[in-house]
């Protein structure tokens, strides 16, 4: 083993982590190009080892108030302000961090890694001395840190944001993907290795039980492409995604303003970003973390805090709001009929897509159903998901299609029948001949929507989610959806 017992059949002068005098607690990749099974170092030997490690500082109110006040006059003069953010940001949704103490403030307990240390050190189950607050990442609301970031970015402030968070909490609230680099992946996240197409999931896209594969067992369906799905995490002794790495580091350069946030900043390459920022003498890394990091003495300011009361109180002195966490949903609905030469009906389909507000395909369906255009609780046809795999559309027989048909031409005639009733006569002789045959015109020039059927939306209901009704219309239509988990209500948004 090298020195630092990581490195097997290297000498120390062949390691990296040797070299640079750091502790283990980077990536294997970054010490080894190729990971060697063997090797003793793993993720619980990351955990903190000392009481002064897990020590955890609070500044007294004034304090804080006069740090933040700094970080505001920062974020204003700076050009280029980036922020990196660890699992600290999200221990306030219920997601433990990693190397938070036993004895730690945080609701959510003690890290990860952390338990299992102590686990591997006693022989026994971790107990925690008092009752959690966790919940799953599936059903976690992003946090006031999450939220603030996304209107700093809408207020282009924040160019650019590196995450080490694998939770998909940053995209779930909203945080554009092109102003995004996820380093360790997104468990909510797969890509094709063939055409880098990505897919979101209501769902865990990690299936492989061996840790390093990745096949999901689904495929990709863009232009017919076929090629396997990945999962995204990145798991101990693997590569970072290169994309991610060069954006990470690219923005780091430019960077005069890095806001280093819920990260111990021990794992490299990642804590190479901010390091490189705090290394540059015309830029200012600034920490904000409960417990000690090995860049606190490159960082120009240090506050010491739960990251949720710090920027809440620097979107006060910066006259930002912090938006509500909303989830967004957009649904495509293309209605389609095939017929013979004849003109009778051969097949019939009512294709349903999900998508970001980028276009990122995502799988967000428990099932859906097609409902009378007259009764909607009369189910003409319906479709359910069975296990992790996504249907798309729902095929109907000639028969369904005829008494649709039967259904929207019969609440048709009458509508129009009611219509005649209610404009009679009277509307037309105030009018003179010019604006009449103006109006005919401008009646002939506007095309119709004929809805075909009224479609019920049910979702996964992570969020307990209420099914949503959209009427559907002879052609191609996208309908962007908002959900308040608070409320439980829906509201329709723009496709921005």
């Amino acid at each position: 083993l090298c020195s630092f017992g990581i490195c097997i059949g290297r000498a120390a002068s062949d390691c990296i982590a040797c070299q640079r005098g750091v502790r283990p607690g980077c990536c294997h990749n970054f010490i080894s190009p190729s990971p060697l099974p063997s090797s003793p170092f793993t993720m619980s030997s990351t955990a903190h080892k000392t009481a002064e490690e897990y020590r955890e500082f609070i500044d007294k109110p004034e304090v804080l108030e006069r740090k933040v006040e700094l970080l505001a006059q920062m974020v204003r003069s700076s050009k280029h302000f980036i922020a990196f953010t660890g699992a600290g940001v999200s221990t306030s949704a219920g997601i433990p961090d990693f190397r938070s103490g036993v004895n730690t403030v945080l609701d959510t307990g003690a890290g990860v890694w952390t338990q299992r240390a102590v686990e591997e050190r006693t022989g026994k189950q971790f107990k925690h001395k008092s009752k959690r607050r966790v919940t799953s990442t599936m059903k976690a609301i992003a946090t006031p840190t999450h939220m603030a970031l996304v209107q700093l970015q809408k207020a282009n402030l924040l160019k650019f944001l590196i995450s080490q968070n694998t939770d998909g909490l940053h995209r779930r609230s909203g945080f554009p993907r092109t102003h995004l680099a996820e380093l360790h992946g997104n468990t909510n996240l797969e890509v094709c290795k063939r055409c880098g197409h990505q897919y979101l999931r209501d769902y865990r896209t990690r299936t492989a039980r061996r840790v390093h594969d990745h096949e999901t067992g689904r495929m990709c369906t863009k232009d017919e492409c076929g090629g396997m799905l990945h999962d995204s995490i990145i798991n101990f002794g693997e590569n970072l995604p290169e994309t991610e790495l060069q954006a990470g580091f690219q923005h780091s350069r430019e960077a005069d303003l890095c806001l280093a946030m819920g990260s111990s900043l021990r794992v490299t390459p990642a804590a190479d970003m901010p390091a490189e920022v705090g290394e540059n003498p015309n830029a200012n890394l600034v920490i904000v973390n409960l417990q000690s990091t090995p860049l606190d003495d490159v960082a120009t300011l240090r506050i010491n805090g739960k990251t949720d009361d710090v920027m809440r109180l620097l979107m006060q002195k910066l006259e930002l709001p912090i938006p509500e966490f909303r989830l967004r949903r957009f649904i495509t609905l293309s209605h389609s009929v095939t017929k013979d030469n004849k003109q009778r009906v051969k097949s019939c389909e009512l294709r349903i897509t999900s998508h970001e507000a980028d276009s990122t395909p995502t799988s967000m369906l428990a099932g859906a159903a097609v409902l009378s255009p007259v009764d909607d609780k009369h189910v003409i046809a319906q479709f359910r998901r069975k296990g992790r795999y996504a249907r798309s559309k729902i095929q109907f027989t000639m028969q369904q299609q005829r008494q649709l048909d039967a259904m929207r031409f019969a609440k048709a005639g009458a509508s129009d029948d009611d219509g005649k009733e209610e404009t009679g006569e009277e509307e037309g002789e105030n009018l003179s001949s010019n604006q009449q045959s103006e109006k005919k015109k401008k009646k002939k020039k506007k095309k119709k929507k004929n809805k075909v059927c009224t479609v019920r939306i049910d979702w996964m209901g992570h969020y307990n989610e209420p099914s949503v009704l959209l009427d559907c219309y002879d052609d191609t239509m996208t309908v962007g959806l908002e959900y308040n988990p608070m409320k439980g209500t829906w509201t329709t948004v723009s496709d921005e």
